[in-house]
């Protein structure tokens, strides 16, 4: 009977397995809270309310991806209502009271003047001691709960003071977050987000600051955001956090330079030429010695041919005073790309395609289901599953400092939702490496996990040369290029096995029924739900906007 059971269950599964699953989430709408209400119930009940009443659905290309982002949702929705069954019980004993210090009032109006003024002092005393008393209880339940569900208490409430300040300028009275129970980074973090979010003015840096603290991660790349975590981070875990980004950087593989240092030594003749004719016939006669058109050397030579060629585009930017928009860039850059990604199985995506799994953490933060526009983006793809693997975002050569950061700041949160979702397919994956352009000038940057926060750090200088004399400088930046060519080609191997992995467990059960009995697998213990970027919410853009909005 168990195995008939488990049979049936499983093939259920596979039916639905290979097809784009949808869940709605409720909307049934709550009733009003109570007017005497506790503050910190009502402040829980509008926060559930605007979840509850959300009309978003889920939309993934497998049921186990849905599952993760489903529980996700259900463990912040349930920490709100346990939270708020806590507190409902004092709103109910506050309106009692008040109603029989009413009928009491009434009573006594007959009384001396002097007397109903003493009676009703000693009834405001009694009221302010009870609402001390309901307070102390509500900071007493929260400060009971286990980390993870006070994290997501505190977070809820401060994801919507951000959003309405961000969106409508508001400012709310400072949130507490009890960093004598709850000692760790993401508190740390949540708490600089709470004083942050109650400040009358905020510059831009402390605007992505109060994003990034929201979304648990610490930007290593912005020395304005380094000098600010100095003063509020305690010295002893943020050494751990740099001895993390110095272990990541061992980890990395060992580039291979012979190659590139090859090509570029040879082409150290041509660099004060007048005209790169020279060089170019010089290339072409090292690509039609190579006899392998697939090889490794060929696309390098070919990627150095592409470089060239654009020295013309380049000295128009100058007679343009850097006119180019950021269009021009990334189509430029997409076809460096496009040669070194031939024959593998990553395509590069230009002209600011939507990411999905910005979309699917849009879901799950708030009311709205808009994913994030993204310059340039690298998927790969399994059957009917299309997997991202990272993002690359660019500004125009003349873009200032203010729209710099911002762009640094969302394509960190963009990157991160990424590796959540990576993550749910294949959780050996822990970090992925990304690129930022302003113009010809642009950084690798590597994004990984620390324990339960996310990390950026800076990589290494990228540079697009102008000119023959500059074209050594490129000699570098190929290298690098060619080391994330590598890691994202890797990380795409490894996460299609992963999902072929995990396909083939239902396949395999629906053409096979062995004659036993299935035990029920052992439950697993209780992960931490991913970390969740933040996302301002999305309007309606102008091409201009769209040009310098930073999310």
């Amino acid at each position: 009977m168990l195995a008939s059971n488990a049979i049936t269950l499983m093939r259920h599964w596979i039916n639905i397995y290979n097809r784009v699953t949808s869940s709605k989430r409720s909307t049934v709408k709550l009733t009003k809270a109570p007017k005497a209400a506790s503050i910190i119930f009502k402040e829980i009940f509008q926060i559930y309310s605007a979840l509850r009443n959300a009309k978003h659905q889920y939309t993934v290309s497998s049921i186990a991806t849905l599952g993760n982002y489903a529980r996700s949702a259900q463990s912040n929705l349930s920490n709100l209502v346990h939270q708020g069954d806590n507190n409902e019980s004092d709103g109910e004993e506050e309106e009692e009271e008040e109603k029989e210090e009413e009928e009491e009032e009434e009573k006594e109006k007959e009384g001396e003047e002097k007397g109903e003024g003493e009676e009703e002092g000693e009834e405001e005393k009694e009221d302010d001691r009870d609402d001390g008393k309901d307070s102390e209880k509500g900071e007493q339940s929260i400060n009971s709960l286990d980390p993870d569900k006070a994290f997501n208490f505190y977070r809820s409430i401060l994801k919507t003071h951000v959003q309405q300040r961000l969106l409508k300028n508001e400012i709310f009275s400072r949130i507490n977050i009890p960093l004598s129970n709850y000692p760790t980074l993401p508190f740390i973090l949540l708490d600089k987000a709470a004083n942050l979010v109650c400040q009358k003015k905020l510059d831009v840096n402390e605007t992505e600051l109060l994003k990034l603290c929201l979304s648990q991660t610490v930007n290593l790349l912005d020395p304005d955001h380094v000098a600010l975590y100095t003063r509020f981070i305690p010295a002893s875990i943020y050494n751990e956090i740099l001895q993390a980004c110095d272990q990541m950087k061992s980890l990395q593989p060992s580039l291979n330079l012979s190659v590139i240092d090859e090509i570029f030594d040879e082409l150290l003749q041509f660099q004060f030429d007048k005209d790169d004719w020279s060089l170019l016939s010089h290339l072409d006669e090292k690509k039609f010695k190579e006899k392998n058109k697939k090889s490794e050397n060929y696309k390098l030579l070919r990627v150095v041919e592409e470089v060239v060629h654009n020295f013309k585009s380049w000295k128009i930017e100058d007679d343009k005073h850097n006119d180019y928009a950021e269009m021009t860039y990334q189509r430029k850059f997409a076809n460096i790309l496009d040669i070194l990604l031939e024959d593998e199985d990553v395509t590069v995506y230009d002209g600011e395609k939507v990411s999905k799994d910005t979309q699917r953490i849009q879901i799950l933060n708030k009311d709205e289901d808009n994913g994030r526009k993204i310059d340039l983006i690298t998927k790969t793809k399994y059957g009917d599953v299309i997997i991202e693997l990272c993002s690359i975002e660019f500004k125009v050569q003349g873009a200032n400092d203010s729209i710099s950061k911002k762009q640094q700041s969302k394509n960190i949160r963009t990157n991160i939702s990424i590796l959540n979702n990576i993550n749910n397919i294949n959780k050996q994956s822990n970090n992925i490496l990304y690129m930022d352009w302003k113009g010809r000038e642009g950084y690798l940057v590597q994004v990984f996990q620390f324990k339960d926060i996310m990390v950026s750090y800076f990589v290494e200088d990228l540079y697009i040369p102008k000119d023959l004399m500059e074209l050594n400088d490129f000699r570098n930046t190929l290298q690098y290029l060619c080391f994330w060519r590598d890691s994202v080609v890797k990380l795409s191997n490894e996460t299609r096995l992963a999902a072929y992995k995990e396909k083939r467990k239902y396949i395999v059960s629906d053409v096979s029924a062995p004659c036993r009995s299935f035990d029920s697998p052992p439950r697993s213990p209780a992960q931490r739900p991913p970390v969740t970027p933040f996302f301002t919410p999305t309007k309606k853009r102008t091409r201009k906007v769209m040009e310098q909005e930073g999310a």
